[in-house]
């Protein structure tokens, strides 16, 4: 393994409003604990939050500053007595959600993360797809796992998050996130097999991945995007009910909940529990990476690569950075079993009817509100609805028998006049983490 220079190059933010900067001399991170290893960065991938934060100065705690939430490279150096599970040598996606620790943003050629935020690499993933996961895959599981209850053990051992999280003092959890976590949802309104959950911002990474999840966990899915933008696919029927986010104020029997990010980096059994589960979903191939939209290279391609994202021309899918070239691009291996439109980007269409005969169900409305243009104003967010009980107050939009592909929705005889009622909600934002 090559030898590790005292000194890196790395790409700087002096002030808001203006763009990143290489900068030559800065020094390599150190390690600080048995967890950490240094990983040498092979391909970044740019998240949105990488253009937005300098251009509307927020999530910048302190300047000049290194950005960068994802990236794919080498473990080079641990701690002599280090217990990791991560050994040097080993490729891995670096998902940095600690923010205010510069020692661990991707935008420099040597980073500093713990191992319960690494995942490693199997070779049928390449390094560039590996690149487009990370913020993205952690905020479709906490959204799903803690703000909604969905226990992923039966999904190759997967975490149940809430009885994990649970089994922790609570004082060890973030006190401004401790209540989402052991108190955001009732054990009897967690998501099970057979429920219903729409994810709005459809074409977004982060719903990518939620779409994902949430079927191997039994879900069944609606999503809601952008018409203006991605079009209506003429081959698939859009089951969508939409009444819209309120502006002030939930409505009655609908809870928000802010997802926790910040336990990713926090508690370690949470973040473990994370990364090793993603390792497995990828080598199965249960679990299929964003679309990969165009590749830039040397740290002189993030100041392009984030001009495209600003100007609109990265949607539904990811960008990444390479600073060494890959000497082979290896397919990923997909779930047969899940339609493409439902891993594949732009998920225009999100869900896709299944082959049955024509007389086995109604033919489903074509959706025309325009309230759909919405979606593109939450960008970058997720909002994830369960069917709950009736409320007289939510107007009709979709028989309740077509919002299934062929089977009729629970409870269908009893709400012939309502519609699927919210009765959870989780938002993935883009806001500063505190």
């Amino acid at each position: 393994m090559a030898e590790i220079p005292e000194t890196q190059t790395v790409l700087i933010l002096h002030a808001a409003k203006q763009p990143y900067e290489t900068a030559e001399g800065y020094q390599v991170p150190e390690i600080r604990d048995e967890r950490e290893v240094l990983v040498r960065t092979e391909h970044i991938g740019l998240n949105p939050i990488d253009w937005k934060a300098p251009d509307f100065n927020f999530a910048i705690p302190t300047l000049p500053y290194i950005s960068g939430r994802e990236l794919v490279g080498r473990v080079v150096r641990r701690q002599q007595s280090s217990q990791s599970r991560l050994s040097d040598g080993d490729r891995v996606l670096v998902i940095s959600t600690d923010y205010r620790d510069l020692r661990k943003a991707a935008y420099q050629q040597y980073v500093v993360t713990s191992d319960f935020n690494a995942a490693r690499i199997p070779p049928n993933v390449s390094p560039r797809a590996g690149a487009t996961l990370g913020v993205a895959f952690v905020a479709a599981v906490l959204s799903l796992g803690v703000c909604m209850g969905v226990d992923f053990s039966g999904v190759l051992g997967g975490p149940d998050l809430l009885k994990l999280l649970r089994e922790i003092p609570a004082e060890s959890l973030p006190q401004d996130i401790r209540a989402e976590c052991l108190s955001g949802i009732r054990d009897h309104e967690r998501a099970v097999a057979g429920d219903w959950v729409v994810i709005w911002g459809g074409s977004s990474t982060s719903a990518n991945l939620a779409v994902q999840l949430a079927r191997l966990a039994g879900l069944k899915v609606v999503t809601v995007v952008d018409k203006l933008r991605h079009g209506l696919r003429p081959t698939l029927k859009h089951l969508i009910g939409l009444t819209g986010l309120p502006k002030d104020q939930a409505p009655e029997a609908v809870a928000y909940h802010t997802v926790p990010i910040k336990v990713f980096h926090e508690v370690p059994a949470v973040g473990e529990a994370l990364v090793t589960w993603l390792e497995r979903l990828l080598e199965s191939g249960l679990v299929s990476p964003p679309e990969l939209l165009g590749v830039e290279e040397g740290f002189e391609g993030i100041n392009r690569g984030l001009d495209r994202m600003r100007r609109g021309e990265i949607r539904g899918g990811r960008m990444v950075v390479s600073l060494e070239p890959e000497r082979t691009e290896q397919a990923v291996t997909r779930d047969p079993s899940v339609p493409p439109a439902l891993v594949d980007s732009p998920m225009a269409g999100g869900v896709e009817e299944p082959q049955r005969s024509e007389s086995s169900v109604a033919s489903s409305p074509e959706f025309t509100s325009q309230k759909l243009a919405d979606t593109g104003l939450r960008r970058g967010s997720a909002t994830l609805w369960q069917g709950g009980p009736a409320v007289n107050s939510v107007p009709r939009s979709v028989p309740d028998e077509q919002l299934s592909s062929g089977e009729p929705a629970p409870y269908a005889t009893q709400r012939r006049n309502s519609l699927w009622q919210p009765k959870s909600a989780a938002v993935v934002t883009e806001k500063p983490l505190s």
